[in-house]
Order: structure tokens, then sequence, then C-alpha cells
């Protein structure tokens, strides 16, 4: 499956989705990226063995269900050394190709089976944040930031 995506739009979406990764060389998985396209949507989701998120990016409704984790360090690092505005990700179950004009790098895919990303109970807390909570926050406590400064 090919999919084209603006570079910093996806680098945004690993990011969020990658924050609760960690290297722990018990657990390898742990340091994995769930990417699941599914409903027009891109989710990405970690999982620390205590806390997961998940970060959603819209894209093409007609575009095939696939699953699968790659490690975030290395998917992360190698789309932002890319310069370009658009990246290529050519996924299948073994591998992502990313291309770029300079050529293409591979990053190993595991099985997403592998990975379980915790669903939430309806008695879990869940804190729903939008761009422009987000934006709010950081703009509202900028003053106070900058007065400890």
């Amino acid at each position: 499956m090919t999919l084209v995506f603006n570079r910093q739009s996806l680098l945004d979406a690993l990011t969020m989705g990658s924050h609760f990764c960690i290297d722990y060389k018990a657990m390898p998985l742990l340091s994995n990226v769930k990417i699941t396209l599914k409903k027009g949507l891109l989710v990405v989701a970690s999982f620390n063995g205590e806390s997961a998120i998940k970060y959603a990016m819209k894209i093409a409704d007609d575009v095939n269900e696939f699953e699968a984790c790659i490690n975030a360090k290395d998917i992360i690092s190698i789309i932002q050394n890319i310069k370009e505005d658009e990246v290529t990700l050519i996924l299948d179950s073994n591998k992502c190709v990313i291309n770029h004009s300079r050529g293409k790098l591979e990053v190993a895919n595991v099985d997403a089976s592998d990975m379980l990303i915790p669903t939430m109970e309806s008695t879990d807390d869940v804190i729903e944040l939008n761009n422009e909570i987000i934006c709010n926050i950081f703009k509202d406590g900028m003053d106070f930031v900058n007065a400890d400064e």
C-alpha cells in the first residue's frame, strides 16, 4: 500500500502517538508505535506498560485496513531528516519503505497483533484535547513561564 503524506503532519502524528514509547531491553516491543489505517484514519499508538496514547490523523477514505508496529525512534529520525514537504510510505507486512527525492529507506515491521494497546473502559479517566485546547494552554501558559525566566 502506497500513501503520500505531508512530512510535518506525519511527523506530528508519529511524535504525538509515540509519547509513551520507552527503551526497555527486556521488552523491546514497547519502543514501537502501532500504526493502524482504518476508516479514513491513520492512528498512531504507544504503550509503556501502564499508560497508552492514541493519536489519529484524517487520511483518504479509500485506504485499505492495515496494522504494523514500527520502532518509533527509527521512523521519526528518518522523517525528521527528510527536507521535502511530501513523504511517500510504502507499507507491507514486513517493512515500511520511506521514499523521498534522494532515495528510499526501509524500516522493519513487527506483527501488530503482538502489541496490545489497552482499550478504554467506561470507568477509566479520559482526557480528550483538541488542537485548539492545546494551543490555548500553551498561549495562556506562556506569560507564566516567561515570568519565571
